[in-house]
């Protein structure tokens, strides 16, 4: 088994920095007629979250998932939005595996680890990608606006990680000491202010190996879920928010090695808070994340695009994790 979780778990280089424009490439011609229309997408206005999840759902449902094996809806706190769902390779030996825990979107007040008609298209996707390359995979609800004021968001994420150190990642065949992470939009929000805010953190550390943030939602605004969720003052939401907690986080705290990824689709209001989230860790560590843009990619396209056979998008980011996990088990 040692043997075969290294070779699904290949060296990768991780450096300090990387910043790309990533392009689209693949030799199936469906995947690049979808980029095409993400393309005439990406040039029209209003939200394209629904035609995005359409041009996906052909290559989703070709999918065969018969390898991956689902547990859903378990508890791991409280509150009715305290649960995940737990993918698993069916065939699997005795050796613990590497988890990696998905948070959906949804702006702090939406969204679900199980999204519409189109199920596990949706969120599901990722963590049965993962599960087929040699890993355990979370699919994590958590509280949403108005159930939630700051910083529960950051704590649900240390909840998360929490059930899964004890004995229940191990259950599932997880090795609890090799937990990563990814958000997208306001669950990266959540995932960025668990990175950096002490008091919401496991008592240990973060206890993560590895994040990914995709187009996170890091801008302050005074809209009526931000104002709940952290109080009316502006300031007080930009001293609270990700890019505030890296410059008041302990500079002697370690941090937690992060991929920030944006599209070259997304908007102002999600580029430059993350150019300057990036800008203040290097500032401030003298060590930078890595950072790309995604070309022909929106901001829903990046997490559909996972296990369909496009791996533009999912393969950057399992060799992200495959490199720090090989290097840090050598």
């Amino acid at each position: 088994m040692k043997n075969l979780l290294r070779s699904l778990l290949k060296p990768a280089t991780v450096a300090a920095l990387v910043i790309a424009i990533v392009s689209v490439s693949s030799n199936a011609q469906t995947v690049d007629e979808i980029h095409a229309q993400l393309r005439v997408l990406g040039a029209q206005d209003g939200n394209p979250r629904v035609a995005s999840q359409d041009l996906y759902v052909d290559l989703h449902e070709q999918m065969d998932r018969s390898e991956v094996e689902v547990t859903r809806d378990i508890r791991y706190g409280p509150h009715p939005d305290h649960v995940l769902d737990v993918y698993v390779p069916a065939e699997r030996g005795d050796e613990l595996l590497p988890i990696v825990v998905f948070v959906h979107g949804g702006l702090l007040a939406n969204g679900d680890k199980r999204s519409g008609g189109i199920e596990e298209y949706v969120s599901g996707n990722i963590p049965t990608f993962f599960a087929r390359n040699g890993f355990i995979g979370i699919n994590a609800n958590y509280r949403l606006v108005p159930d939630v004021v700051w910083p529960q968001g950051a704590e649900d994420m240390r909840e998360i990680l929490g059930w899964l150190r004890t004995e229940n990642g191990a259950e599932f065949g997880g090795d609890p000491d090799a937990m990563f992470m990814i958000g997208q939009s306001g669950g990266a929000r959540h995932v960025a202010s668990y990175l950096f805010h002490r008091t919401s953190q496991m008592v240990r550390s973060t206890e993560l190996r590895g994040a990914v943030l995709f187009s996170p939602r890091l801008d302050i605004t005074d809209s009526d879920t931000f104002k709940h969720y952290y109080e009316d003052d502006l300031a007080v939401q930009a001293q609270n928010s990700p890019i505030g907690l890296v410059e008041s986080f302990d500079i002697n705290r370690p941090t937690v090695p992060t991929l920030l990824v944006t599209t070259e689709f997304d908007g102002p209001n999600i580029q430059v808070p993350v150019a300057t989230f990036y800008a203040a860790i290097c500032e401030k560590y003298q060590q930078c994340p890595r950072l790309a843009q995604l070309k022909d990619h929106n901001r829903f396209s990046t997490v559909l695009s996972f296990d369909t056979g496009d791996e533009t998008v999912s393969g950057m980011v399992l060799d992200f994790f495959r490199g720090i996990y090989d290097s840090t088990e050598r």
